[in-house]
């Protein structure tokens, strides 16, 4: 038995892998929040703290990277079976995988740089409303 390298075989192969650890990741996610958390109680507080354990910013940065991609992926899928944009095929590919990017850079930078003591020191800037009971 041979085996012939199919364009696009990688890519079938971490749709379905990245897809399963997903499933993993957001289930994990949802127990969490809806019910260990309960997300009456979700607020800064809560995230920072559960932010200063590193595997929940592993697991939050491994959901953003797989989901971007996976989703990336799909779509460029689709856009390859769509044959009426083949000439504007290599930009839209392209936009798409650059928005991807930017989206898992900026996540990314945002999960590995949350200091919850570097914001708390920045609450004066935030505007506070008193109102008076007459």
């Amino acid at each position: 038995m041979s085996y012939k390298k199919v364009p696009g075989t990688f890519a079938w192969w971490f749709q379905r892998i990245s897809g399963s650890f997903l499933i993993i990741l957001i289930f994990i996610h949802f127990i969490d929040v809806h019910f260990i958390l309960g997300v009456e109680n979700l607020d800064f507080d809560s995230v920072a703290e559960k932010w200063n354990k590193p595997i929940w910013r592993i697991m939050d940065a491994l959901m953003l990277i797989l989901g971007m991609i996976h989703g990336t992926n799909g779509i460029e899928s689709i856009l390859y079976d769509f044959k009426k944009i083949r000439k504007y095929e290599k930009y839209w590919i392209f936009s798409i995988r650059s928005i991807a990017l930017v989206t898992i850079v900026l996540g990314s930078w945002v999960i590995l740089t949350f200091s919850p003591s570097a914001s708390q020191t920045n609450e004066s800037l935030t505007p506070v409303v008193e109102v008076e009971n007459e």
